[in-house]
């Protein structure tokens, strides 16, 4: 069916226009502004052209520089818009493995719903990067997506009991020894947008997975950790003092150790047990 082989294609295409929309969501939380009105730059405010949007097109033909006053564009617009197409294909195929009646109304509602979940991520993880705090109304409306999401899938899989909701449930326990630590270190050790994705990566898991995906998460944060403090003593020649003082956003990390251990079933936990027991 010609369909499946374009619709990987489509879902990539229908990303990067998405992505270059979140990039607009990112900007505007950021600075107050709210979502109406025309894109312009931010440095000469001047309204930008239909051309001047076309995702990556138009970041690489103007070589990452306002048209108007030559303002260099920040490659977070490029890289959101490469990841959302990525992240969209992914999620297709996903849903296509996921569902059992592939491009059925419920197949398409619960990609509809995947395509927002994953857009979420990408919009609290750039958030958090760009300043270090994840906005509450964005996070609310991820656990409402992924609500509507889980109550769409078992429908589809014709299991659809409360029962079913029961190891969901159990698995926003998996949030709980990091908010104990919280309360203890004053919020120095752990922040609380943290512990809430931590919940939220338990309730859409259960807590075997829900721990699998935050252990994960916490190596890849420490493996990247390494990498940073070295480039800056190595490359930068910073002081270790100095660089105690930088923060690193976590939340990317908490969202790719779930979106890795949600895609592949991967088990860290299991890992270490046969390498160690």
């Amino acid at each position: 069916m010609i369909f499946f082989t374009l619709f990987p294609w489509i879902c990539a295409i229908f990303g990067l226009i998405v992505g270059s929309f979140l990039n607009v969501i990112i900007l505007r939380t950021e600075q107050s502004e709210t979502l109406g009105g025309r894109s312009h730059c931010n440095k000469c405010q001047k309204t930008l052209r239909w051309y001047e949007l076309i995702p990556i097109v138009s970041f690489l033909i103007q070589r990452g520089r306002c048209r108007s006053c030559n303002t260099q564009i920040s490659i977070q617009y490029l890289l959101v818009e490469v990841l959302t197409a990525i992240l969209f294909t992914i999620a297709g195929q996903y849903a296509l493995m996921l569902f059992w009646s592939p491009f059925s109304i419920v197949f398409f509602i619960g990609l509809g719903l995947l395509f927002i979940i994953f857009s979420l991520i990408i919009i609290l993880s750039i958030y958090d990067v760009r300043t270090k705090r994840v906005p509450v109304r964005w996070l609310m409306y991820l656990v409402v997506t992924s609500i509507l999401y889980l109550v769409v899938y078992y429908i589809d899989s014709d299991i659809f009991l409360l029962g079913s909701f029961i190891p969901h449930m159990l698995g926003i326990l998996v949030g709980v020894p990091f908010l104990v630590i919280y309360l203890l270190s004053s919020g120095r050790l752990i922040g609380f947008a943290d512990i809430e994705i931590i919940t939220w990566m338990g309730m859409m898991l259960g807590v075997a997975a829900g721990w699998d995906a935050v252990i994960l998460a916490f190596y890849l944060g420490a493996i990247f950790a390494i990498g940073f403090v070295g480039y800056h003593i190595i490359i930068k020649k910073e002081s270790y003092k100095t660089i105690r003082k930088k923060t690193i956003a976590f939340v990317p990390f908490l969202f790719l150790g779930w979106l890795v251990t949600t895609l592949t079933q991967f088990s860290i936990i299991e890992l270490f047990t046969s390498l160690f027991l």
